[in-house]
């Protein structure tokens, strides 16, 4: 009876929320059709209350006609998943309720897995424990480095606006659900770096066990040990670690949907499946170049699945496999939707950071894939021990041809990695940014290492096999221990190679502070302005951007930062040539000055507005002449 009772209060949860997305959808979807069939006049209307000055002049007639079309498209899909729902909706109901019990099972077998693996493991779970103790300390003290441009135009762009904005406003700098984590995080509206960085930060130590577990499925327990120890003391790791963007969080979600894939080949339940979609789901949600780690996947699971199943399980696979991208699509899709609407399907899809970069022909993209590639593994092994990137890049061929079966497991992990790689790179044919690639650095590091493991097996006998194992674990060991003295007695916490920022915006703010007055301006390169902005707000000034990305009022100051940056270089010369403007160094730090200059008058004149050459300027949203750079 009890059980009974229970199973119809599951189920009428679950109805309860069939229903409510089938309510939602309804109602989105004829929200949509009424923005449609609006007076234009009236939107305007609407728009212009909201606006701070009583205009929004960034929704012009046309603009609002182009929502009006993309709201019809909103609407036919609102409507499709409600009606879709509606209809599958007992089956639904079945599907969710056999997915939520799995869940429950699979808590608890994994609950049951950790005491386990605490009780019997104890070295490797104190190890562990040491290692994240050690990441955290580290990245707490650079967690209040300089403010980068990126995540200091995260903050003024996206985490202090509504929540809505960040949902449909998108750019290259807005890294959605790590947005919406930020603007959680930093609910007092603040500009505190900490507060804007503690996801990275959380998702960074969060890295170390779930790179270890990945690890340790594929390749055994050493590698997944040693693999969580490099990641660890990696100053490249710490670093993003205290980056508030969302690269660590796709870092840790790849290694995570790694380590259940696994599960996924033998013994898929719907419950793993959902985990698997929903994972995905978040990693897209962030950052969509999580298509690199979600093509190595599929190849890996399809690789898998093609050697160890036959007959039905392969067919049986092969359905949960397609069902899943299917499902992965479309929700990918419904979360972006406000951003499709709002910002445009081209916009979103096509990520100027990741595509700007084509080459004319095949020849030129893969050397330029190289360099990128070799400048990618320079910045993993920075501040390591002079002889481990050499000893770990071998790793990755000679573990493919150890003679253990163990090598095959290597060379398949190896195969996913480049493959889902070079299926991305043929789509796109963009040459991608380095530092996207963050995500398979631990695997990257448990391959260097499980190469040289393989052979040590091979080569030891076979009559005492974990003796391999434990002389690996001891030089691992002593590797780290040398590799923490080495980072820590270098300059890696202060000078880190791939480092992109303007350390002198917190000086620099505190000056402008001081010598801003209504009606000022300031402009400088789209790499130092949204770092002082940040500043500005974290000093107590309210609007930072009613002073930068516009030219001063009649016979006001412009401050200009002047840097060795190519177009502050532009900027200052088109001032200077004007025969009427007079420029005068404020305060010169060591890499950038601060200039005031002013447009001059004669006795009696009406003062004139300095007008300002455009080099490449934009406002911190993207609506000027052409948006920031996105630097890491």
């Amino acid at each position: 009876m009890t059980t009974s009772s229970g199973a119809n209060e599951d189920r009428r949860w679950v109805r309860g929320i069939a229903l409510g997305v089938i309510a939602i959808a309804s109602l989105l979807a004829l929200f949509a059709i009424g923005f449609f069939l609006a007076d234009i006049a009236f939107l305007q209307a609407r728009v212009d209350r909201l606006a701070p000055d009583g205009s929004a002049e960034q929704f012009s007639r046309s603009r609002i006609e182009a929502l009006q079309l993309r709201a019809v498209f909103f609407a036919i899909a609102s409507a499709s998943v409600a009606i879709g729902t509606a209809l599958a909706r007992r089956s639904l109901e079945d599907f969710a309720l056999a997915v939520t019990r799995g869940l429950g099972s699979e808590l608890r077998a994994r609950r049951i897995a950790l005491v386990e693996f605490v009780s019997r493991d104890r070295a490797h779970a104190i190890l562990l424990a040491l290692f994240c103790l050690f990441y955290a300390a580290f990245a707490w003290g650079w967690i209040d480095q300089s403010a980068r441009t990126d995540e200091a135009q995260t903050f003024m762009t996206y985490v202090t606006k509504p929540w809505y904005y960040v949902l449909g406003r998108y750019t290259t700098n807005n890294h959605i659900f790590y947005s919406l984590l930020a603007k959680g995080s930093c609910a007092t509206g603040a500009a505190d770096l900490t507060c804007l960085r503690m996801p990275a930060y959380l998702a960074g130590i969060a890295l170390i066990p779930a790179s270890y577990l990945c690890m340790r499925l594929h390749l055994g327990r050493s590698i997944g040990l040693l693999t969580a120890a490099m990641v660890a003391c990696s100053p490249y790791a710490i670093d993003f670690g205290t980056n508030g963007r969302g690269y660590t969080t796709v870092a840790l979600l790849f290694v995570a949907l790694l380590a259940l894939a696994k599960g996924l080949v033998r013994g898929g339940t719907p419950a793993r499946w959902v985990l698997f979609v929903a994972l995905s789901v978040i990693g897209f949600w962030t950052v969509p170049v999580m298509a690199y780690p979600f093509a190595m996947l599929g190849i890996w699971l399809a690789v898998e699945a093609w050697r160890s199943l036959d007959g039905s399980d392969r067919r049986t696979f092969a359905i949960c496999f397609v069902g899943s991208g299917l499902a992965i699509a479309g929700l990918v899709a419904l979360l972006y939707a406000p951003a499709f609407v709002v910002t445009g399907f081209g916009e979103v899809v096509v990520n100027e950071t990741v595509v700007s970069n084509r080459p004319s022909n095949p020849t030129s993209l893969l050397s330029q894939v190289g360099d990128i590639l070799v400048y990618v593994w320079k910045d993993w092994t920075f501040g390591l021990a002079p002889f481990l990137p050499a000893l770990l890049s071998l790793g990755f061929i000679v573990g493919c041809f150890a003679p253990v079966p163990e090598s095959a497991a290597h060379r398949r992990l190896l195969f996913a990695l480049a493959s889902g790689l070079a299926l991305v790179l043929a789509v796109t044919r963009a040459v991608p940014p380095s530092w996207i690639f963050l995500f398979s650095m631990p695997v990257a590091i448990g391959l260097g290492f499980s190469g040289w493991l393989l052979w040590l097996e091979a080569t030891i006998q076979i009559r005492a096999p974990r003796t391999p194992r434990a002389i690996v674990v001891a030089l691992g060991t002593l590797l780290v221990l040398a590799n923490t003295w080495s980072f820590v007695t270098s300059d890696a916490l202060d000078k880190p190679r791939w480092y992109v920022g303007y350390v002198e915006a917190p000086e620099m703010a505190e000056r402008l502070l001081a010598n801003l007055e209504a009606g000022d301006a300031f402009r400088g390169h789209t790499v130092v302005v949204p770092p002082i902005l940040f500043y500005l707000r974290a000093l107590g000034v309210e609007d930072p951007e009613a002073f930068a990305w516009r030219d001063p009022e009649p016979g006001r100051d412009l401050y200009f930062v002047s840097t060795r940056h190519e177009e502050s270089g532009e900027i200052l010369e088109g001032l200077r040539a004007d025969d009427d403007v007079s420029v005068e160094e404020v305060a010169r730090f060591d890499r950038s000055a601060l200039l005031r200059i002013r447009a001059v008058s004669s006795p009696g004149e009406t003062p004139r507005t300095l007008e300002v050459p455009r080099a490449r300027a934009a406002s911190s949203d993207g609506r000027a002449l052409a948006p920031p750079a996105a630097l890491p």
